[in-house]
C-alpha cells in the first residue's frame, strides 16, 4: 500500500489510526525514516532489528551479518532476508514511514527488490511525499498495490467540522466551515495551523482574513518544510512561476526563458509538490491556493523589483500570443 501525499496531508495519522481501528492479528514493524538511513546497510538493520522485535531472534544471524560484514550482493543477501521470512507464517505488516527521506539509489533498488518478492503474509506500507522511483504502472497491472492519494486525504467540510467541533471544541457556522475548506483545499496542516490561532484568541473574522499563505504560521510551514527542501533549480521555477494562475510546459518556459518546464512539472507533480493537474493529459496544472500566495510572498522577499516586472512582462507576452 502505498500512501503519497504532500507535507501535511496526514498520512502518518491515517496509518496510525487505521492500524489502531480495528483489532488485528498481524504482527506491526513500524520504521519512521530520515536522511540518515540512507546508507542501505543502515535501512536493513533498521528494519530487521523492528522484523526481530515482532519474532524474537528470527533475524539475529542477519543482524550479525550486517554488524560483521561488508555486503558487496544486496539481492543475495535479500534472498536470506525473503527466507527467514518465509520460516514464519503469522501475518506482518511493515510500515516504512516517511519513505522520501530515503533518496539513495541503491537503497530505493534494494526496496523495490525485496517488494517484488514479498511472500503472501507480509504486507508493505509505504507513506511519503513522493512516489518512490519504482515502476508503479506495473504494480497497477500486477494488481498488487492500493494507492492513497491527495484527493483522498484532503478533508471534506464534514470531516473540516468534525475535526473544529469534536478535536477543538469550537462551533462555527457552516458558511464559516465551507470558506476554511474552500480556501485550504482540505489540507490539514493548514487547517490546524488555523485552529491553533483560534487557540490563541484570533476571532473567525480576524482568521478568515489572514486565511492565506502569506499568514506567519502557513507561510513558515510550506517554506520550511515544502520550498526550502528543493533543488535551487526548482526553487527558482516555482517562484518565477508562482505569478500564474495556470501554468504549462510553454508558459513556464517562455517566463523562464528555458526548455526544461514541462519534466521539471513531471517531477512536481511526481514529488506531490502542492500542483494540481486541471486535465487529464497533464498539460495544464495550478498550484495549491496557500502554497502560491507563500510563493508569491517569497518572491517578493527574494527578487528584485525590476526582475519581477521582467517576468510580468513575458508572462504577458505569452498571454497574448496564446489568447483564445
Amino acid at each position: 500500500m502505498l500512501v503519497s501525499a504532500p507535507a501535511g496531508s496526514g498520512k502518518t495519522t491515517l496509518i496510525a489510526e487505521w492500524l489502531k481501528s480495528t483489532a488485528r492479528t498481524e504482527a506491526v514493524a513500524w520504521i519512521s525514516l530520515d536522511e540518515e538511513d540512507n546508507d542501505p546497510r543502515r535501512l536493513w538493520l533498521y528494519v530487521l532489528t523492528v522484523l526481530n522485535t515482532c519474532q524474537p531472534n528470527l533475524y539475529a544471524p542477519l543482524i550479525d551479518a550486517l554488524y560483521s560484514k561488508h555486503i558487496d550482493d544486496w539481492y543475495a543477501f535479500l534472498k536470506y532476508v525473503l527466507n527467514t521470512l518465509l520460516k514464519s507464517k503469522r501475518p506482518i505488516i511493515l510500515v516504512l514511514d516517511d519513505y522520501h527521506s530515503i533518496t539513495n539509489p541503491v537503497a530505493h533498488e534494494t526496496v523495490a527488490y525485496f517488494l517484488e518478492h514479498l511472500p503472501p503474509h507480509v504486507h508493505l506500507l509505504i507513506s511519503t511525499r513522493n512516489d518512490p522511483p519504482w515502476s508503479l504502472s506495473r504494480l497497477r497491472v500486477q494488481g498488487s498495490i492500493q494507492e492513497i492519494r491527495t484527493d483522498q486525504l484532503n478533508g471534506t467540510e464534514e470531516e473540516v467540522e468534525a475535526f473544529f467541533s469534536q478535536t477543538m471544541q469550537v462551533q462555527l457556522p457552516l458558511s464559516v466551515i465551507t470558506e476554511i475548506t474552500k480556501r485550504t483545499e482540505g489540507w490539514f496542516a493548514g487547517i490546524q495551523l488555523l485552529a491553533l490561532s483560534l487557540r490563541e484568541g484570533t476571532n473567525v473574522t480576524t482568521m478568515l482574513n489572514l486565511l492565506d499563505g502569506s499568514q506567519r504560521p502557513i507561510f513558515d510551514y510550506l517554506i520550511e518544510e515544502v520550498f526550502s527542501r528543493q533543488s535551487s533549480v526548482i526553487q527558482d521555477f516555482l517562484l518565477q512561476t508562482s505569478i500564474l494562475e495556470c501554468l504549462d510546459a510553454s508558459s513556464c518556459d517562455t517566463i523562464r526563458n528555458a526548455g526544461d518546464s514541462q519534466e521539471i512539472l513531471d517531477t512536481l507533480e511526481k514529488t506531490n509538490l502542492f500542483i494540481v493537474a486541471l486535465d487529464h493529459q497533464r498539460q495544464w496544472y495550478r498550484y495549491h491556493h496557500l502554497f502560491v500566495q507563500a510563493l508569491r510572498t517569497r518572491l517578493e522577499r527574494t527578487y528584485d523589483e525590476q526582475t519581477i516586472r521582467a517576468l510580468y512582462k513575458r508572462a504577458s507576452i505569452w498571454h497574448d500570443q496564446h489568447d483564445g
